[in-house]
């Protein structure tokens, strides 16, 4: 005698004194628990099939232990971004004894899955005629380029729109180059941005750096009447305060180079 039941969405074929796993549940060990979900069951060679579930059938089980499975290493990689993750995994279990199958009525049906109506909160709003032809032309326009499936691949992994590429291959086609050459150009417009932002940063840290030195107040209003740089001067007074006298010194400098 066996049964098919179902627990956690998976299933799981029970018989009388089986020790099983099952996805980790909530109860201590030397609890009893039930499940009631039989899809299909065999006694004495007779097979019943429930529809979907066995009407008031059920399988008892003792709670024996928690664990935890073999330990699994996952490791995600994107090429050409310099991204690496790699971590272990352990899944938790559950051991359960079975105590009992009990078939219930196998002529009777169980009772019917729920439907999408029934269990949805709400519907879901319908989109305007605006967005179902935007959507339309997007996937129309998607469809109609022609394009090789290493390209395809490619634009995907970047998130390039293959309808702004224009191909080279024969009869317009978008080739794996193509969309190489749209990637290469998008990767150049990131890095100009990230060049002409770096002087901003500099110029942010120069400022915070700018705060933090050590300098008497007649001293930074003449800094900042040449334009000296505080940052790069050696003070010379107490704990390494910058002086006006050190101020004038640079600025002396900076006038002798001028000549």
């Amino acid at each position: 005698m066996y049964a098919i039941f179902r627990a956690k969405g998976k299933q799981f074929r029970a018989e009388p004194d089986k020790t099983i796993r099952i996805p980790s549940l909530d109860a201590e060990p030397g609890d009893t628990v039930t499940f009631d979900e039989i899809l299909l069951a065999e006694e004495n060679g007779d097979v019943h099939v429930g529809r979907p579930t066995l009407h008031g059938g059920a399988v008892s089980a003792e709670v024996v232990e928690h664990g935890k499975g073999d330990k699994i290493i996952v490791f995600k990689r994107k090429k050409r971004k310099n991204y690496r993750r790699k971590y272990g995994h352990r899944q938790p279990y559950t051991e359960i004894r079975v105590v009992d199958i009990d078939l219930g009525e196998p002529g009777e049906a169980g009772p019917a899955p729920e439907t999408a109506e029934e269990v949805a909160p709400e519907e879901a709003p319908e989109p305007t005629a605006a967005e179902e032809a935007g959507e339309e032309a997007e996937e129309a326009a998607a469809d109609e380029v022609d394009i090789t499936d290493a390209a395809e691949e490619l634009a995907d992994e970047h998130g390039i729109d293959v309808a702004t590429i224009d191909g080279t291959g024969k009869g317009g086609r978008v080739l794996k180059s193509d969309v190489q050459d749209a990637v290469d150009a998008q990767e150049a417009d990131e890095a100009e941005e990230e060049d002409e932002a770096e002087p901003v940063r500099a110029e942010e840290e120069q400022g915070l750096a700018a705060e933090d030195v050590d300098i008497t107040d007649a001293a930074r209003e003449l800094a900042d009447e040449h334009g000296i740089d505080i940052t790069t001067i050696d003070g010379t007074g107490k704990d390494g305060r910058v002086l006006k006298s050190d101020v004038q010194d640079a600025v002396d400098a900076q006038a002798g180079s001028e000549e």
